[in-house]
């Protein structure tokens, strides 16, 4: 059944794509980072916080869950 179905599509890259390939690799590796960085820096912070016995904000809290993506 599924024999007459078969889709033999080559693969290819949008077009357009060579010229902007490194700057786009480029802007997602600056991103990724970034937000590693950002996560380092709030662990680091609620680290501390827990360390001396003080309440974790509610927003360090989301911010890192949202940061662990």
């Amino acid at each position: 059944m599924f024999s007459r179905l078969s889709f033999q599509r080559t693969r290819t890259a949008p077009t357009g794509y060579e010229k902007v390939r490194l700057l786009f690799h480029t802007i997602r590796t600056a991103q990724l980072l970034s937000s590693l960085i950002t996560g380092v820096v709030l662990i680091y912070f609620i680290w501390w916080l827990i360390h001396d016995h003080y309440a974790t904000p509610w927003t360090f809290i989301v911010v890192s869950a949202s940061d662990s993506k």
